[in-house]
């Protein structure tokens, strides 16, 4: 929640610089940091660990006036908080890339929709289980532009994803699931 409010005083902030009517156009590129609010909020919570790290970068290429590419990368750290092994602690790192379609308007608010592919390996210290998982969603989101080099997003959607777990044991599970992601929001600077 302490970060959810600093970044809101820092739009503040921002918004004394503020121009009108602007919106990334063809060959912007950005450099983003997110964060996942709201991140246990899942359907079928058998696997709370299975959820998208909490921070991360990205880079944002608007290849088009109307099509936007995104790289995210990005890891966190989990200590016990899983109900399948309460006393495990979690690393995980991952990575995806998205495309969007951008709808920009006359105000300095945009709004994409779009497909995101990713991938995360997560690692439990005790039992040295190792968890891949895939997943693909359809995003919804927001951008506002204070400028033409500082924005605010956010994002959400829904997916269905795949994830294998292994561990030293010689133990194997996998499944399917359908997932609400977590709302991510975070900053832009463009270049």
């Amino acid at each position: 929640m302490k970060r959810i409010v600093i970044l809101v005083l820092l739009c503040v902030c921002v918004g004394t610089f503020a121009e009108e009517n602007v919106a990334p156009a063809a060959g912007s590129f950005g450099l983003s940091a997110r964060i996942a609010v709201l991140n246990d909020f899942q359907l079928g919570r058998d696997y709370d660990l299975l959820r998208n790290p909490g921070v991360g970068v990205g880079l944002r290429y608007h290849v088009l006036d109307r099509l936007m590419l995104e790289l995210i990368l990005s890891g966190g750290y989990m200590i016990g908080n899983n109900p399948l092994s309460p006393e495990g602690n979690y690393v995980s790192l991952g990575g995806g890339l998205g495309g969007y379609y951008w709808i920009p308007s006359t105000s300095n608010l945009s709004k994409y929709i779009g497909l995101q592919q990713l991938i995360y390996v997560y690692a439990e210290e005790q039992t040295e289980a190792i968890t891949i998982q895939v997943q693909s969603s359809l995003q919804f989101g927001m951008q506002y532009n204070f400028n033409s080099n500082f924005a605010v997003f956010g994002n959400f959607g829904v997916g269905v994803g795949f994830f294998g777990v292994s561990d030293a044991y010689g133990d194997h599970d996998s499944r399917t699931f359908f997932q609400i992601m977590p709302a991510t929001v975070g900053i832009v600077f463009y270049f």
